[in-house]
């Protein structure tokens, strides 16, 4: 049963609940006001839990715990307690809410002056402490309180934060450790207090502990970005990348966190370019940039800077410039330090655009950067790549500029080195010495004292630049200083050097022997090492150059043998060699100095190593006496050099050097010692070069074949297989290679031989046009000459008269020269239409060019033109005084026998002709000649061999349209000189009335002239039956009248003859005949008959038809036949007969065998004598069909038929007795 509550009871529990609830409303006032994270004002994010605890509850709870502890004594006391701290700490609280804390602190120490062991009331004033700014008071009593409560671990996380504010980081973190250890704290606070560990540790250095704080954060899901930044890193310095890189890309990821993206996705880049995997950095920022997490405003400078460094490392290192180029365009060059610069201009130096990169490492408006934010070595580097880089753009003046801000900032001889060194790699040896001159002229010699070595390092470098450039006083005095810096015999023997080169032999000599004496001490002391060896060697080396110069040569050989023995250099054979060359002393000689040596190395157990390098010195030598033309020794170096070491390489140019001795088997003999799968080209160019010089051609092609298939696109192996398919004959494959090199390497000689190739192939346009190439393109004059020929032959007059007018005479040959005036002559003479005044114009130009050089041909020439102008007998003369060598050409002997045959020598014509054919017998034309010349000499029987020749070899191919009308001429001729007899038939048919005079024709046996038939065989007897167109016949022939309409013979009619026949004249066709008539028919009679006749025929023949322009076959040419003859009865009435046939018309050439002949025609005939005087003319028109056969391959066609037929009307009969006259008729000739 409880006790009734009186009204003041009720009053003071209900005052007393007030001010509970006030004090809880300022404690969370206070709470939020007191930061609890020193470096991170902003409160912590709770993690999302179903009832999160607000900072009152938070607050509540920790007074429950301290009220509990405080409430653990008895039950009394703790009334008590209660009773008497009300008042004061209700007024507290109501000071605390009016904003009174000073007011209310004082209640609040009063209240902890009565009662010390007030924990709520303590916690209050803490809170309160905290609130002033107070932190020094505030731990003083929070160290009271975890006294009073160790258990209170809410005081450890407050006594932290305190004491990480006065920076006691060591007794932080083992309050935070004991808050987290000790206690009930809420998981928010728990959170907070691993989070202040953490950075209390970090603080102390303690980065495992840290660690293991974030990760415990890590696990709970309660660590902020921030902390987990922290904490990548702390991975990353624990070597514990994937997990730290696995961070920060969760980081990266964020939402609404860009500034924690950024340095998660700077740092993960930044150790992605420490591994080298600069591809995967440069992907990893410019995915960020693609975001806009480095663009705007939301980034800082800082952060814009540092993304743009880590950009233009990762993009230079991954090959990316040009799309780091890109991204630096808008200016964001400035963002980047020095070394970046530094390291961009040398990729763009890389990429060819020096220029670029010289802009790289000035201002926009060019500049040079401000180095004061930099430090020492990186403002160094800049100035020195800014020098190199100036250079290469040839910014001369820049480059200076940056060389001397380098020497003033560092005044180092090591940076003046490497400038001096930059200058001299980009040939720029002037300004690698006034680098050097300048260091040296700003620095003092005190100066120079802290660094000796440098400094002695850098004169030696300044004396041997100075000597190179040839500024020996320089050199000289810089070694000076140099030696008093450090003494040295070293750098005494570098000033004997330089006396030596300066021509003072005696002031050498002195420094020189200064030098080797107390190089010698200091040999003698032990005080010698390797470099010091080598500098003695060269010492002595130059003290035999001294001795050299003052030709002491046994002081020389001296020295370089105590050099020798120091050392057995195999670089000093040949220097040694070169100075004992001029020797004349007696004893001593180059060649004792080679005998000396090849004694060494045989004799000696020298190691591989020894051994290659006197194999080079021997090499070198041969060179050397190779250059010199002094093969057979190179041959004897290049044998010692392969005793010692037998390198492919000095195996090849012994090989070459063997090929150059005409040695081609010891140079294959070389090559069979050699490795073949390798220096496949030099192994290939020397076989075939052997295999050539011993006309091996078939290998030799082999050869070159597979060197063009090594080396497609070598000119030079083109030309060579071109020359060996030449050897072999295909001209053809010659002209595709030679082609080929003329496309890979245009040039004169190719060009010219393709000219001359395409010529001895018969292809004379591409001759022209690479002799035309060769002409314009190379001014060859050779080339254009043979074009001038090509010209000249192809009859391009037109064309050879531009060219000559082109070229130089003045740059020509002798022998060109003379060409030229002769194809002047040749061109004249066609201008002028071989007139005479044009062939005198020429012969004055042949006889110029054969006073500059007689050449048979021009020669020949002189005698050709000498012939043609008539003046045959300056010609024989100019025949007569030829050559012998002349005599033996079938041209000029050929030309002889026109000479002789124009001057009426048959028989000195046919043996010209005979010996022309002799030399060379496929003379064609010259054989026919020589056939119609026998003719003329009446040697038939030879002149039917040659026709007879011709005709065969006219079989053997397929003739043109010229050829056939020369194979029928020779066939035509054929018969004549070999088949004496012919035949002839004729009969002929008319309705018409024949009178006496109409029969005149055929009384006189003249075919198609009347109705009559005959038949007549004519005999030539040899010698005198042909002579040369001169023909003697005897002829019998039988002859009859036939009745009218009717071929029946009138037998009244029947008559024989029996005649002589003779043709005196060779181009005339007249003859002369006497026949005697026999009586037969009752109205013969017998009876001499001498007689006359001539004719002409033109047409009506089966020669073949053609333009004689044009060369084209026609089917048609005119007809003109003319025929006269007169005679004479020498018995009875002696009559006089006459008989005149004149025909006018075309002929048709149906077949090859058969023509048709339409024609006018007119006959006039007549017969006179004591009683009768006849004359009758007719005019008609008539046809004849002729056909041809019997064909044999040596005569042709033996047998020839032809029906005629005429129609006409006698105009004139002495018997007025005009009437139509009708004649058909059949004739045929064997």
């Amino acid at each position: 049963m409880t006790r009734p509550q009186t009204p003041h009871n009720t009053r003071g529990n209900a005052n007393r609940n007030s001010a509970f609830y006030l004090l809880w409303v300022i404690m969370f006032a206070l709470g939020l006001s007191i930061p609890t994270q020193s470096q991170n004002p902003v409160p912590p994010s709770e993690p999302v839990s179903p009832a999160p605890y607000t900072l009152q509850q938070k607050d509540e709870y920790y007074i429950s715990l301290l009220k509990d502890r405080q409430d653990s004594q008895s039950l009394l006391q703790s009334t008590w307690r209660d009773y008497r701290s009300y008042p004061l700490l209700d007024l507290a609280y109501r000071l605390l809410a009016k904003g009174r804390n000073e007011a209310a602190l004082k209640e609040l120490d009063e209240l902890l002056k009565q009662d010390p062991n007030h924990l709520v009331a303590r916690w209050q004033k803490i809170q309160l402490l905290i609130g002033l700014n107070r932190p020094i008071a505030a731990i003083d009593q929070l160290e009271i309180l975890q006294s009073q409560a160790p258990a209170f671990s809410r005081g450890y996380l407050s006594l932290g934060h305190l004491q990480m504010l006065t920076g006691e980081y060591a007794e932080a973190f083992d309050d935070f450790r004991l808050a987290i250890e000790t206690g009930k704290l809420l998981p928010s606070n728990r959170e907070e207090a691993l989070a202040g560990a953490a950075e209390a540790a970090i603080k102390l250095g303690k980065t495992k502990e840290a660690l293991q704080a974030l990760n415990i954060l890590r696990e709970l899901g309660a660590a902020t970005p921030r902390q987990r930044l922290i904490r990548a890193d702390l991975l990353r310095n624990f070597n514990q990348l994937e997990e730290a890189r696995s961070e920060w890309d969760e980081l990266s990821k964020l939402d609404n966190a860009p500034r924690t993206q950024r340095t998660a996705i700077l740092n993960d880049a930044f150790l992605l370019l420490e591994q080298g995997k600069d591809e995967e950095a440069y992907r990893l920022l410019l995915r960020g940039e693609m975001n806009g997490l480095f663009t705007g405003r939301q980034s800082s400078a800082l952060e814009q800077r540092t993304f743009a460094r880590a950009l233009a490392a990762s993009a230079l290192n991954s090959g990316h410039l040009d799309e780091l180029l890109t991204f630096l365009n808008p200016g964001r060059i400035d963002q980047l330090g020095l070394s970046t610069r530094v390291q961009l201009a040398y990729a763009l130096v890389k990429k060819g655009s020096s220029a670029e990169a010289e802009m790289a490492l000035l201002t926009a408006d060019g500049r040079i950067l401000d180095t004061k934010a930099s430090g020492p070595e990186e403002a160094a580097n800049y100035y020195l790549a800014l020098a190199d880089i100036a250079i290469r753009a040839g910014d001369d003046a820049r480059a200076v500029t940056a060389g001397r801000l380098l020497i003033k900032l560092t005044r180092s001889p090591e940076y003046g080195l490497q400038l001096s060194k930059l200058a001299l790699n980009n040939g720029w040896e002037t300004q690698a010495i006034n680098a050097l001159v300048e260091l040296r002229a700003i620095t003092q010699f005190t100066d120079q004292q802290k660094s000796p070595e440098a400094w002695v390092e850098l004169l030696q470098t300044l004396s041997d630049l100075a000597r190179r450039a040839g500024d020996l006083d320089l050199a000289n005095q810089v070694l000076k200083e140099a030696e008093i810096l450090m003494p040295n015999w070293r750098i005494t023997a570098k000033r004997g050097q330089i006396a030596l080169l300066s021509n003072m032999h005696r002031i050498a000599s002195a420094v020189l022997q200064d030098a080797l004496a107390r190089a010698q001490k200091a040999r003698a002391d032990g005080a010698f090492n390797e470099n010091d060896k080598k500098a003695y060697a060269r010492l002595l080396f130059d003290l035999a150059a001294v001795s050299a110069t003052n030709e002491d040569w046994t002081s020389t050989l001296d020295y370089l043998i105590t050099d020798w023995k120091l050392q057995p250099d195999p670089t000093l054979v040949l220097p040694a060699y070169l100075m004992l060359k001029e020797s004349t002393a007696e004893g001593v000689t180059a060649r004792m100095w080679l005998n000396y040596v090849f004694s060494y190395t045989n004799t000696a157990n020298l190691s591989d190593e020894n051994k290659n390098r006197f194999a080079m010195a021997f090499l070198a030598l041969a060179r050397l006496l190779k250059t010199e033309g002094q093969l057979q020794e190179a041959v004897k170096m290049y044998r010692q050099s392969l005793r010692m070491a037998p390198t492919a390489e000095t195996r090849l140019e012994a090989a070459y050097l063997a090929l150059e001795l005409n040695h081609p088997k010891r140079a294959l003999m070389l090559l069979q010692q050699l490795d073949q799968t390798k220096n496949t080209d030099a192994i290939l160019a020397i076989r075939c070069e052997a295999y050539r010089v011993l006309d091996r051609n078939l290998e030799a092609l082999t050869c070159a074949q597979q060197e063009l298939q090594a080396q497609p696109m070598n000119a030079d192996k083109h030309l060579t297989l071109a020359s060996l398919y030449l050897r072999l004959g295909d001209k053809e494959k010659a002209r595709q290679e030679l082609q080929q090199a003329y496309e890979l390497s245009p040039n004169l000689a190719t060009a010219s031989q393709l000219g001359f190739l395409y010529q001895e192939l018969g292809e004379y346009n591409a001759a022209q046009d690479w002799f035309q190439e060769s002409f314009e393109a190379h001014d060859d004059q050779s080339a254009g000459m043979a074009l001038l020929y090509l010209n000249l032959r192809q009859m391009q007059y037109d064309e050879a008269a531009r060219l000559m007018a082109k070229l130089d005479v003045s740059k020509l040959s002798q022998e060109q020269m003379a060409g030229y005036y002769a194809a002047r002559a040749q061109l004249t003479l066609h201008r002028g239409n071989q007139s005479p005044e044009a062939l005198a114009n020429a012969l004055v130009d042949l006889r110029k060019a054969q006073s500059i050089s007689s050449t048979p041909d021009i020669r020949f020439s002189v005698v050709q033109v000498l012939f043609q102008l008539d003046q045959l007998e300056e010609a024989e003369a100019a025949y007569e005084s030829l050559p012998a060598s002349d005599h033996k050409n079938p041209a000029t002997l050929a030309l002889g026998g026109y000479l002789a045959r124009a001057q009426g020598d048959t028989d000195l014509a046919i043996t010209r002709f005979e010996t022309s054919l002799e030399e060379k017998p496929d003379q064609a034309n010259l054989q026919e000649d020589l056939a119609y010349t026998y003719l003329a000499a009446f040697e038939n029987k030879k002149a039917a061999e040659l026709f007879r020749k011709r005709i065969d070899v006219l079989h053997q191919h397929q003739r043109n349209i010229y050829e056939q009308d020369k194979l029928e001429r020779f066939q035509r001729q054929l018969r004549i000189l070999e088949i004496p007899l012919s035949f002839l038939f004729f009969d002929g048919i008319s309705p018409s009335r024949q009178n006496e005079e109409e029969i005149t024709g055929a009384i006189l046996g003249i075919p198609s002239s009347s109705p009559f038939g005959t038949f007549e065989v004519a005999w030539r007897p040899p010698v005198i039956g042909y002579q040369n167109g001169r023909v003697f016949e005897i002829i019998a022939r039988a002859q009859w009248l036939n009745q009218r309409y009717s071929f029946r013979p009138d037998p009244d009619t029947y008559q024989t003859i029996v005649g002589l026949r003779f043709k005196p004249f060779m181009t005339q066709n007249l003859k002369i005949g006497l026949e005697r008539f026999f009586k037969g028919g009752s109205i013969t009679e017998d009876n001499w008959l001498g007689r006359v006749l001539w004719s002409f025929t033109r047409g009506n023949d089966f020669l073949p038809l053609y333009d004689f322009y044009s060369g084209e076959p026609i089917d048609k040419e005119p007809y003109i036949s003319l025929y006269l003859e007169g005679g004479r009865f020498f018995e009875k009435e002696k009559t006089i007969l006459f008989y005149g046939d004149g025909r006018l018309g075309y002929t048709f050439r149906l077949d090859p065998n058969l023509i048709l002949s339409p024609f006018a025609y007119s006959i006039g005939s007549g017969n006179w004598n004591s009683q009768t005087s006849a004359v009758a003319i007719e005019a008609g028109l008539g046809a004849s069909l002729k056909w041809r056969g019997w064909y044999t391959e040596a005569y042709g066609d033996l047998l020839q038929l032809e029906v005629f037929g005429r129609v006409g009307h006698e105009v004139l009969n002495t018997d007025d007795s005009e009437t139509s006259r009708v004649l058909l008729g059949l004739q045929a000739n064997f």
